[in-house]
């Protein structure tokens, strides 16, 4: 899907090229130029590796074109070790492997979704995540490791998309949730805590879109929250409403996503004494 996102924008800006200018950029295979480029993916499963590039090749084959490898590209190896004697040959170093992108400062956008791995199943791990990343706890799932991960990919300029397994208000993830408001500056979050959208799983999923550079006072960002009705096949967030949230109201014990007017109206209130305090 991120290669038909990337062809489709390319022939949206083409066309606009040539209505402004009379003529749009022209590249003999636009297709071969995204692939080779534009999209990187790493997993830990071999199979799911080949997988991912068979569908890159049939989806770009063509007579007489030269199938590309994409090795070095779409690569095995464990996305959150990358020291040998704890994940042997599956360790993987991102500056190593993509030196190009870590040259230019990261990538440009980051999108996954972490696996749903419960903390006593770590084990052998949970040392070096102790040792290496500032979201440790615990009691954390390894999706968790993945958020911050994902943070530090991406360039200033980038943005990171995840969906991932709620964790607004659970003991496990409030690290990650003190983490999150301090660290990065939200864009978007779409809370589809009432929809199963994936089939055969019972999940509370969100979709959080962030940028690397740490909030500034009263950031806001975009809350939405699909209700249990839109329950469907395809969901359209932009038919639901959406409020915006500044960043700096949620609390690392919970997170309560409220209208920037209504916390005016709370502020205000809080302002004047409890009644039974002033008359007893």
């Amino acid at each position: 899907q991120a290669l038909e996102f990337l062809i489709d924008e390319h022939k949206k800006v083409d066309e606009l090229q040539a209505q402004l200018f009379g003529g749009g950029i022209v590249f003999s295979d636009i297709t071969t130029e995204i692939l080779e480029k534009n999209i990187y993916g790493v997993d830990l499963n071999e199979e799911s590796v080949e997988i991912a590039k068979l569908s890159l090749w049939l989806r770009t084959a063509q007579k007489g074109r030269k199938l590309n490898t994409l090795s070095s590209n779409i690569k095995c190896g464990n996305s959150l070790i990358d020291d040998p004697n704890v994940a042997g040959e599956k360790a993987f170093n991102w500056q190593k492997e993509f030196p190009e992108i870590s040259a230019k400062g990261g990538f440009d956008v980051v999108i996954g979704n972490p696996p749903y791995v419960r903390a006593e199943l770590l084990g052998e791990y949970r040392d070096f995540f102790k040792q290496h990343f500032n979201v440790f706890n615990s009691a954390s799932d390894l999706f968790a490791y993945f958020y911050e991960l994902g943070s530090n990919l991406i360039n200033e300029k980038g943005v990171m998309g995840y969906i991932s397994n709620t964790f607004d208000k659970t003991t496990a993830g409030k690290i990650l949730r003190e983490y999150l408001t301090t660290q990065v500056t939200f864009e978007k979050y779409i809370d589809f805590t009432e929809v199963q959208i994936f089939e055969g799983a019972t999940t509370y999923p969100v979709i959080i879109t962030l940028n690397r550079n740490k909030p500034g006072e009263s950031n806001q960002f975009n809350y939405i929250k699909i209700p249990k009705a839109s329950q469907s096949s395809v969901i359209d967030i932009y038919f639901h409403n959406s409020v915006n949230v500044e960043q700096d109201t949620l609390e690392s014990d919970s997170w309560a996503f409220l209208p920037v007017e209504k916390v005016k109206i709370f502020q205000k209130v809080r302002q004047f004494p409890v009644l039974r305090e002033k008359y007893g």
